[in-house]
């Protein structure tokens, strides 16, 4: 665009201002020390597993502790199996995610726990066959922090007989939240503990589920 101005010629023109390099905010990965980069997870709950307190005891139950219950390992389907967490607190400010990695394998970790769990349930978990059967997906494992911990278990669960007929099957997630000391293993271990546990609970409170794994086929 020009424009004369009396004697001065004026040459409008646009000017396009980049950012200088690196002061992009793109996310990206950066390194805070090395001590959270090959961390072996540990179980660390702050809370009390119990069943809910409204159960139903389906007609025709064996009990919860006859039923023989085996707990297959579970298969992960995550796209990240070893990226347990990341702290987001400096994405505003530069654009640093600080991760998490496990050194140890989750699924494993998580299927023992879950193990662990249905046992302090008072349920009929067994090594060999059992009466019916639970085998799943690990869906998701991960803790994002950034003014606190908020952590998210996903599970896809399946409940068979013996002979591999359906009885159940549901998605089923758990949560959990805390404050604490920013980049801290503990918190991250504490907040997946007890989110694992709050799926649990959600699980025994579905009555499907319940029936499933307490009537003998």
């Amino acid at each position: 665009m020009k424009t004369l101005i009396g004697s001065v010629l004026v040459i409008g023109c646009v000017v396009l201002v980049r950012p200088a390099s690196g002061q992009e905010n793109k996310e990206h990965d950066c390194a805070r020390g090395k001590r959270m980069q090959n961390v072996s997870l540990t179980w660390r709950p702050t809370e009390e597993i119990a069943l809910p307190d409204v159960i139903a005891i389906p007609p025709g139950s064996a009990g919860l502790a006859t039923v023989r219950i085996e707990i297959k390992a579970l298969t992960d389907t995550r796209q990240n199996p070893q990226r347990i967490g990341e702290n987001r607190e400096d994405v505003s400010n530069g654009g640093c995610v600080y991760p998490v990695i496990a050194h140890n394998d989750i699924v494993v970790w998580t299927t023992d726990r879950f193990r662990y769990l249905m046992q302090r349930l008072g349920l009929g978990v067994v090594e060999g066959e059992g009466d019916v059967v639970i085998s799943g997906e690990l869906r998701q494992f991960f803790v994002t922090e950034t003014h606190t911990y908020a952590g998210e278990i996903g599970l896809k669960i399946d409940v068979t007989s013996t002979t591999g007929k359906a009885l159940w099957s549901g998605l089923v997630t758990g949560s959990n939240g805390h404050w604490g000391k920013s980049y801290k293993l503990e918190n991250y271990e504490e907040t997946l503990s007890d989110a694992l546990i709050d799926a649990v609970k959600n699980l025994t409170a579905d009555q499907g589920f319940f029936r499933a794994i307490s009537v003998k086929d």
